[in-house]
């Protein structure tokens, strides 16, 4: 009975132990967490002693993990993925995989609420456990959490009635194919990853392609508009090809087959259910020497000594551009089609001056030049996505403004040399009247590209007087992909989703306009040969 009672105060005694300390803490403040490139607010942090510290029931539900207290034993644990995270309550000891290690800081109580030292969410323990990179920035006070993904975001392209989709592993993954009763395409993937959401193809034959979740299994489900396709599939490499056609088609686009195994992405979409009427584009003719290779000059915007736009984040636009600006590269040169080269203004973090990266495009005798960028504001409340084409009057005071934010780099280039000076007294406003056409229409096509593959507000086609756009003796145009200036959208630029989006936009836009050039000009060699 002695015994029975001794454990009993012991227990009350532990209990009183663990039970919430006089705080020690600052006033708490809110701040935002970026998951993924969506961002949440009124998420709190708390500093003790100068270091900053989580609500342990906070960063539980950030990380979609199950949180069970354990009052006598004194510790917290996380579930998630079938295993666990132990942290010590008041002691720097945790435990992971039958592990124990010790923190530099111990977990503390405000009022009530247990709390976990930021150094913990960044270890490297934390990430072998959430699968989850994970950096606080108590300056801009954004914490990011950037899950692991072990398959990239499905691309697809889409041609008439016929629709190829490309899912890439990024690590080797064991997988099922499947097809479900309704027709769907389902392949799940054991251990693998993905970043959940919806992509709408609105396509003929397809209507959206999901992605989700569920522990340790990750599927791609491919959600079909008829039930009548037909289906076929391989795997090159990482890829994993999928191949839907109508059933009166006796095969997929020769154009799409290839025997070179490195070249596994298709040429562009011209899908009649995504394209505006008056954009429609008939396909090209099959590629010959007739269809003279096309040249794409693709400029980062800024680097080097000029940063361009920095976010909250201490995102920099020069880091950013180049990015979407390398998956560009790498869609043109996987092109099954072959029909395009591409030279880039600048491959590193070097800065090049504006009238320099023009200069390069003429005297390569490009077919286009495409300047990707990100927009900033200083309210910080702009958002969206909006696309230039050179004028000596903007459209609107917003282009005005965005034009000038460009142009400061200016500032940087020092004196002129006699070739830049001579390349800026060009009559160049007489070359703009030759391809301002042009360039209006590939504007507006690659913004159709990016209002049906991107979840971001449209803010049009926009004309303004950029100096990096001056000279150009082709079609031009300047793409503003999202603001840095907004939170919100800093973290999805920030992601490689998308990144991957904008850039399959761009390239999708760029081919549909290449299309129609080859269409126009076949028939006019028709009608010349007619006469």
């Amino acid at each position: 009975m002695l015994r029975i009672t001794r454990i009993c105060w012991f227990l009350i005694f532990a209990s009183l132990a663990i039970l919430p300390s006089p705080a020690t803490a600052a006033k708490g403040r809110k701040i935002q967490a970026d998951i993924d490139g969506e961002m949440m607010k009124d998420i709190k942090v708390y500093t003790f002693s100068g270091d900053d510290y989580f609500p342990l029931k906070d960063i539980a539900a950030l990380y979609g993990s199950h949180l069970v207290w354990k009052p006598v034993s004194g510790k917290a644990t996380l579930n998630m993925n079938n295993e666990r995270f132990d942290i010590y309550i008041k002691s720097t000891k945790i435990v992971y995989g039958a592990v124990s290690k010790r923190l530099s800081l111990p977990t503390r109580y405000k009022g009530d609420v247990l709390c976990i030292p930021a150094v913990l969410i960044e270890s490297a323990d934390f990430f072998a456990f959430s699968q989850a990179e994970t950096s606080w920035n108590p300056d801009s006070g954004i914490l990011t959490i950037e899950h692991k993904a072990t398959i990239a975001p499905p691309r697809y392209y889409s041609r008439g009635q016929s629709t190829r989709i490309v899912v890439e592993m990024l690590e080797d993954l064991p997988f099922v194919w499947s097809q479900g009763e309704r027709e769907d395409i389902v392949l799940s993937f054991s251990r693998g990853r993905v970043h959940e959401g919806k992509i709408n193809v609105g396509a003929a034959l397809v209507k959206n392609i999901e992605m989700k979740n569920n522990g340790r299994l990750s599927t791609v489900t491919v959600h079909l508009a008829s039930s009548t396709a037909i289906v076929d599939r391989k795997q090159i490499g990482s890829k994993i090809i999928i191949d839907i056609r109508a059933a009166a088609s006796a095969q997929a686009p020769d154009i799409w087959i290839s025997s070179d195994t490195a070249a596994t992405l298709p040429v562009a979409a011209d899908s009649e259910a995504v394209a505006v009427s008056s954009l429609a584009v008939a396909a090209p003719p099959p590629y010959s020497a007739a269809r003279k290779r096309k040249l794409i000059v693709l400029d980062a915007g800024h680097g080097g000594d000029d940063p361009g736009a920095v976010g909250r984040n201490h995102t920099r636009e020069k880091d950013v551009n180049l990015a979407i600006v390398n998956e560009l590269k790498a869609l043109f040169q996987n092109d099954e089609d072959g029909a395009c080269d591409v030279v880039l203004t600048r491959t590193d973090d070097t800065f090049i001056p504006l009238v320099e990266r023009t200069s390069l495009a003429n005297e390569k005798k490009a077919d286009l030049f495409v300047s990707i960028h990100c927009n900033a504001d200083s309210p910080r409340s702009s958002s969206g996505f909006e696309i230039y084409f050179l004028s000596e009057k903007a459209s609107d005071e917003e282009a005005a403004a965005t034009a000038m934010l460009e142009n400061a780099v200016v500032e940087l280039e020092g004196r002129p040399t006699k070739k830049r000076a001579r390349l800026q007294e060009l009559l160049w406003s007489l070359v703009v009247n030759e391809c301002i056409n042009e360039s209006s229409e590939l504007c507006s096509l690659i913004t159709n590209e990016v209002l049906h593959r991107v979840k971001i507000e449209s803010r049009g086609v926009k004309q303004a007087g950029f100096y990096v756009l001056r000279g150009a003796e082709m079609p031009a145009v300047l793409v503003e992909c999202a603001f840095l200036s907004n939170a919100r959208e800093e973290a999805r630029l920030r992601t490689k989703k998308f990144q991957v989006q904008i850039a399959d936009a761009v390239y999708e836009g760029i081919k549909r306009y290449l299309s129609r050039k080859d269409v126009a000009n076949a028939r006019l060699r028709k009608e010349n040969k007619s006469e």
